[in-house]
């Protein structure tokens, strides 16, 4: 066991003997309702979440570039998983290369963003503004449908909503941004790719998957 978890523990003791019995029992419910809120798998942390993916917001003469994916007809931000010895920046720059098939330039951080409730364990991307440097616009086989430039005013509606706030700061100038965005996961499926094999064999309705994800909460 880790030097916190023993240190944690041991301060959880000393409150709890210092309690008569109905309040210990009260704040042991409170402590495993926050970490099993379901009776299973434990959600409470006590540091962010890693990063583990990233982002980019290509951006051409105030526009951002996005991409329709192939699985799901919804429009997001070009972005991927963070590989073994990858940097956040060097993850950002394939990935933008892989999906789109340009290069760029990255410009700044805009920050880091959490989705703790994202299935199975939540996840946390950084998300990069960059500009194009060289390469052809061409969308990446079995990842996008179609790529296109969209002005900040006239995004499509079939966008992720939690990308819109993404947008919005990376075509803002912000850095520094560290945000944590709730999204209650409304799927039977464990996963994404649980759930797009879901849809394959016709047991969730894709035209409800688009609207959850791409909706307000």
């Amino acid at each position: 066991m880790s030097p916190a978890f023993l240190a944690g523990f041991a301060q959880l003791r000393r409150l709890v003997g210092e309690l008569p019995l109905q309040a210990m029992a009260l704040v042991l419910e409170k402590r495993y309702t926050e970490a099993f809120p379901e009776g299973g798998q434990a959600v409470t942390r006590v540091e962010p979440l890693p990063e583990n993916g990233v982002h980019i917001a290509i951006v051409s003469k105030g526009r951002v570039l996005l991409m329709l994916r192939s699985e799901l007809p919804v429009w997001c931000l070009p972005g991927g998983r963070i590989e073994a010895g990858e940097s956040a920046e060097q993850a950002a720059v394939r990935e933008a290369a892989e999906e789109t098939g340009l290069q760029v330039e990255l410009l700044r951080r805009v920050g880091s963003y959490e989705r703790p409730q994202w299935p199975p364990r939540g996840d946390r991307v950084a998300l990069f503004a960059a500009r194009p440097t060289g390469g052809r616009l061409h969308p990446a086989d079995g990842e996008a449908k179609e790529l296109r430039y969209f002005a900040p005013n006239a995004l499509p509606e079939d966008l992720i909503y939690l990308h819109r706030r993404r947008i919005e700061d990376a075509l803002s100038g912000r850095s520094g941004v560290q945000l944590s965005q709730p999204f209650t996961w409304p799927f039977k499926a464990g996963s994404y790719r649980e759930l797009i094999e879901s849809i394959t064999r016709g047991e969730q309705d894709e035209r409800e998957v688009v609207k959850a994800l791409t909706r307000a909460q």
